[in-house]
């Protein structure tokens, strides 16, 4: 899909349209780097959908790099520098205090051997030229849902020693779409499915709340 995009001369996430939703009312945008996963992983940390400013900083790397070396090592640069950046450290606190880093024996949901990262929708969504957080809406709108669903298939098929999937996301929406996702089978019975909140500044105060109470497994783990 990179070398698509560079042939036609695009360089923005603006321009690199991928197709729209039949209402109209969302626009997918390519982003370098995001279509990457680890085939070896044992966790799938899942995001909503890149927002612009990741998308932003992923095409910025991607000029930076010279066009003739590898594509791989090209998007590799472009995920690392833009996927759940400055995030890192929040997420790690989110997960330790509800035990879930020593239920995955990580020191880190960083460690890239064992995690995975992607998003429930894998390239920015746009809605009205603004960044698409999921809502209530999400389960109800058939292109998002099978959208999102047919790349968990698809990744989940192509990674055989996963275990463990983790959902981030706010309140009863982020539950509701992990669930939805459950129920139409887009994930694996095997796997252990957790949702946290997302670790996003715009979410300080679940955040916040999130810490002050003692939390287990159990409180995060979800079951149909």
């Amino acid at each position: 899909m990179l070398n698509r995009f560079e042939q036609q001369g695009i360089k923005t996430v603006e321009d690199a349209l991928m197709g729209s939703s039949p209402c109209g009312r969302f626009r997918e945008h390519y982003a370098p780097g995001f279509e990457l996963f680890h085939p070896q992983a044992s966790v799938l940390l899942i995001g909503y959908t890149p927002g612009r400013s990741q998308a932003d900083t992923a095409w910025r790397e991607l000029t930076r790099t010279s066009e003739s070396g590898p594509s791989l090592q090209r998007l590799i640069r472009c995920q690392k520098q833009a996927a759940f950046s400055g995030l890192w450290e929040r997420l790690d606190a989110l997960a330790s205090h509800c035990g879930l880093l020593s239920h995955l024996a990580l020191n880190s949901l960083s460690d890239s051997d064992a995690v995975s990262l992607t998003s429930r929708l894998l390239f920015p969504i746009f809605r009205a030229g603004k960044n698409y957080r999921i809502g209530n809406e999400y389960v109800k709108t058939p292109w998002l849902l099978e959208r999102a669903g047919h790349h968990l298939r698809e990744l989940t098929a192509l990674t055989p020693m996963l275990r463990v999937a983790l959902f981030l996301g706010d309140g009863q929406a982020a539950l509701a779409s992990a669930r939805a996702h459950l129920e139409r089978g887009d994930l694996p019975r095997h796997i252990d499915v957790y949702v946290l909140p997302h670790p996003s500044g715009a979410n300080n105060g679940r955040i916040s709340h999130f810490l002050k109470v003692s939390r287990s497994l159990a409180d995060v783990r979800l079951r149909l």
